[in-house]
């Protein structure tokens, strides 16, 4: 039985996961042995490398197994033992509890606004008339440094910035005032002013509320004031080979390949906007005259307040979201206000590698399945031969600490950090001219960033690729950069959005 004041137990857990590779049924036990105790009013985090079971563990404890799961052990949630806990019970549990993912736009419904959506949480909380909670909503937005509030719960989820629905999110917790909250990587996407935002946030609750606090996180730093326990879950795993990977210093970079230059002898941009600015149709600027210019063979950062539309300025370079007015061009081709590349002209210009893996594969098909298409319409589309040899994906997912056991695995299968480096891997073998990954890196933990960015400053060099990464974390990731860029918002009238804030 748990102790009083124990809001999470969980005694002698393991977790295993039960995975088809191809015809042969494999089981990988995660971890094993685990103990564990939150408190109301405590929080501990959870760390680890990517693919030990973190996510799951935090469903596991909201009694929401995925069924390629096993388990053995025992979870108590709020004083019920979830094995035994029948439907009723578990929705009423769910009700005290509020679940925070890593990527909130999984929260939302594409299709209701943000207030609609609150509502119905808040109600299950208790019984305040829905203009009271709307306004305590309001309030929680705005001590999140929301300036609108009012604009933000009317808006739908997808007029919004990630980071700016993760504010939501926890607005609604210090509203709904749950007695557990389980939040998956909650900072890891955020700038830093929101970070410290979103922490504050976390310690007002702590002080005013003294909810069970259990949290998924690569970057232990930022919840070093309010943890009470740090989680090693790779002490519950089965040992791996160590990986100097984790140790040693960038690699020292190939020499840029040749560029193709025009008649004047200047460099051709892989890709370069003149003026680019885009409001939404309800009204507001995200993006207002971006100038910028990404030349081939380099690897740049792109930094920005949440909100300031790196996001829809990716996807315009990428031909995937269409602009109001200005030009976007690229070697041979140009693009103007509001029609984006189309067909076979977009994908050869840019390769758009989104925060969200999940949002971007069929679940059902399988790693090797994945890449490999992903090599021969990049063969294709570049006019080689599609069936030629193929030995790259193998060796970039060995590159990448994908093991040979994941190729015949489902995209449902694998770990967020795992299916993201997939996404990764699949936009290497693709070999666009201009490649933008949207926060791909913020859920991995630091030895696979190391890779991967060592694998983008590589490819860049000897294959002339641009990269062009969205990130928070410009200074941690800064040696790997040839220069990073800052976007300024465009509601903040800046003239000039685009500033190249440091060279590495």
């Amino acid at each position: 039985m748990s102790e009083p004041g124990s809001r999470i137990v969980i005694e002698d857990y393991a977790l295993t996961r039960h995975r088809r590779a191809g015809e042969a049924e494999a089981e990988q036990t995660l971890f094993a042995g685990l103990d564990l105790r939150v408190d109301s009013g405590a929080c501990v985090a959870i760390t680890g490398p990517s693919g030990l079971g973190k996510s799951t563990l935090l469903r596991a404890a909201l009694g929401a197994l995925p069924a390629a799961f096993a388990s053995t052990g025992r979870i108590e949630l709020l004083g019920t033992d979830l094995s035994r806990a029948k439907a009723r019970e578990l929705r009423a549990l769910r009700r005290r509890t509020m679940l925070i993912p890593q990527n909130p736009f999984t929260a939302f419904s594409p299709n209701l606004s943000v207030w609609r959506q609150s509502a119905r949480l808040l109600r299950d909380s208790g019984s305040a008339p829905a203009a009271q909670l709307r306004d305590g909503l309001a309030e929680a937005l705005r001590s999140l440094r929301f300036d609108d509030p009012e604009r933000v719960l009317d808006a739908l989820p997808q007029q919004l910035s990630g980071g700016q629905l993760q504010r939501v999110l926890i607005a609604q917790a210090l509203v709904h005032a749950p007695e557990v909250i389980l939040a998956d990587e909650p900072t890891s996407a955020l700038d830093g002013a929101a970070r410290e935002l979103v922490l504050s946030a976390f310690q007002r609750l702590q002080q005013q509320l003294s909810p069970a606090l259990l949290v998924v996180t690569h970057d232990r730093e930022d919840f070093a004031a309010i943890t009470t326990r740090v989680l090693e879950l790779d002490a519950y795993a089965p040992r791996r080979d160590a990986d100097d990977a984790e140790t040693r210093p960038p690699a020292a970079a190939p020499e840029p390949p040749s560029r193709r230059t025009d008649q004047s002898g200047t460099v051709v941009p892989a890709v370069a906007t003149t003026g680019v600015a885009k409001s939404y149709p309800s009204g507001g600027s995200v993006l207002d005259g971006v100038d910028l210019r990404i030349e081939p063979g380099t690897v740049v950062g792109l930094t920005g307040p949440s909100g300031s539309g790196k996001s829809t300025l990716a996807r315009i370079l990428c031909g995937l979201e269409s602009f109001d007015s200005g030009s976007v061009s690229y070697p041979g081709a140009s693009f103007s206000e509001r029609v984006p590349p189309r067909g076979p002209e977009r994908r050869r210009v840019g390769f758009y590698v989104h925060q969200d893996a999940r949002s971007c594969v069929d679940p059902r098909s399988r790693v090797s399945h994945i890449l490999r298409e992903a090599e021969r319409r990049g063969r294709r589309l570049r006019g080689e031969d599609a069936d030629a040899a193929r030995s790259r994906p193998e060796e970039i997912m060995a590159r990448l600490d994908l093991g040979p056991a994941l190729a015949g695995l489902r995209a449902a299968q694998l770990s967020g950090g795992q299916l993201q480096r997939v996404s990764i891997a699949r936009a290497l073998l693709f070999g666009a001219p201009l490649t933008v990954l949207d926060e791909s890196l913020s859920g991995l933990d630091d030895r696979n960033r190391r890779r991967v960015l060592e694998m983008l400053r590589e490819h860049a060099r000897t294959r002339g690729s641009a990269f062009l990464l969205i990130t928070h974390r410009e200074q941690e990731i800064a040696a790997y950069l040839d220069h990073c860029l800052r976007l300024s918002s465009a509601e903040a009238g800046d003239s000039h959005p685009i500033e190249r804030n440091f060279r590495v």
